[in-house]
């Protein structure tokens, strides 16, 4: 088949779960025997130049449309007044959509999938051009993010927030009914949008696989993801200032360490006792299997938390929110640690640092549910069974 992939950003380097997910499923279609062109936005932010593109996705045919999509003050309040959602209008471009046109004039496919909810602008180039089905993967439902960041917020913030969202829902609700099927990477978001009449299904990702660790490294704790998305960074600095000093009473020598993407060695938001801020690092799996126990402090998101997945196929305990582990169908206690206010946050990660050995087998549990439902060949016949039944509906 032929297959049009839509995408709001270049996906590489491979440091964040929105980049994994996208380049594994450009991946998979291919692996399929799929011809797969991915026409996307390679914005300002997160910018690959020709030869990198060339290099990074020699498995299938690229066409990049340049956009700076930075938040600008001006045109966000202007979007507030005009009641437009601003998170959507920023992935808009009329030279693109132009592109876009003329590319499906000039070209058939069987299949078009937009990636993210950031790629909906294109819907009605796409409608006007192509009659196949169309779908839609969900990374996360994104007015849920913003629902749950209005309400740990406040004063101006809490109301410009709770606006967006909003905004945000009423237009995602809409628009998602537009497509013949949803994919989503949570299972709840799968429920949630069943629940409203939105034909959806769960395609989870595929993990790499290694050996379990044997051991654990003593008296750490440790957390890693892309801290330019607001739920992580607001998360982390919650665990900092309200569940950290409640564990070095009991376990004075016990460190945590912070790292990911966008991470500022000198933020002050981090600068706590005991806290050792290592700001970007090159290679996350070798920092998780030098630093314990990893913790998951979410207080908002949706859809799946990757490098959650990623700990646990190395056999690492983890503890955190129900946000934490949203989306995966994990049981508390043996595949994982589950807390609902600070101090139980407090608690769990007090035992695990004193019960090494039971968090030694919470992370081979986790490693074993790993293996079953998330290796490269379950996923790649849950994609290739949606496929078939996607084209022939």
């Amino acid at each position: 088949m032929k297959i049009l992939v839509l995408g709001s950003r270049i996906p590489y380097p491979l440091t964040d779960g929105g980049a994994i997910a996208t380049y594994q499923t450009l991946k998979i279609y291919t692996e399929l025997n799929n011809q797969v062109t991915y026409f996307s936005y390679n914005t300002k932010k997160h910018y690959l130049s020709s030869a990198e593109i060339k290099k990074h996705f020699n498995f299938c045919n690229v066409i990049d449309n340049y956009l700076d999509a930075s938040i600008k003050p001006l045109s966000a309040f202007w979007h507030l007044l005009t009641n437009k959602n601003y998170n959507i209008s920023r992935f808009n471009s009329a030279i693109t959509n132009k592109q876009l046109a003329l590319h499906l004039q000039q070209n058939q496919y069987d299949i078009v999938h937009f990636e993210s909810l950031y790629t909906t602008s294109f819907l009605p180039i796409v409608k006007k051009h192509h009659t196949g089905p169309i779908l839609l993967r969900q990374h996360n439902i994104e007015f849920q993010i913003w629902e749950k960041l209005a309400t740990a917020s406040s004063g101006i913030k809490k109301w410009y927030l709770n606006k967006l969202s909003k905004q945000l829902k009423k237009y995602e609700l809409q628009t998602l009914k537009l497509f013949d099927t949803i994919i989503n990477i949570s299972w709840q978001d799968t429920n949630y949008l069943k629940s409203i009449g939105i034909n959806s299904q769960t395609i989870g990702m595929a993990i790499p696989i290694d050996k379990p660790a044997e051991k654990l490294v003593n008296n750490c704790l440790f957390h890693i993801g892309n801290m330019q998305w607001q739920p992580n960074y607001q998360g982390v600095i919650w665990f900092v200032h309200k569940v950290w000093p409640i564990v070095l009473k009991k376990q004075p020598q016990a460190q945590l360490h912070i790292a990911g993407l966008g991470l500022h060695q000198n933020d002050k938001n981090f600068t706590a006792p005991s806290v050792i801020n290592h700001g970007t690092v090159t290679n996350a799996k070798q920092f998780m299997l030098k630093h314990g126990a990893m913790i998951i402090p979410l207080q908002s998101a949706s859809g799946l938390r990757v490098k959650a997945i990623e700990a646990m196929a190395q056999g690492i305990c983890t503890i955190g929110t129900s946000i934490g582990f949203s989306g995966l169908q994990i049981q508390n206690k043996e595949h994982c640690l589950i807390a609902t206010t600070e101090q139980e946050f407090a608690d769990l990660c007090i035992h695990t640092l004193q019960n090494p050995k039971n968090a030694i087998e919470i992370g081979k549990n986790a490693y074993k549910w790993v293996q079953q439902h998330c290796s490269q060949k379950a996923i790649n016949s849950q994609w290739e069974a949606m496929l078939h039944t996607c084209v022939n509906q």
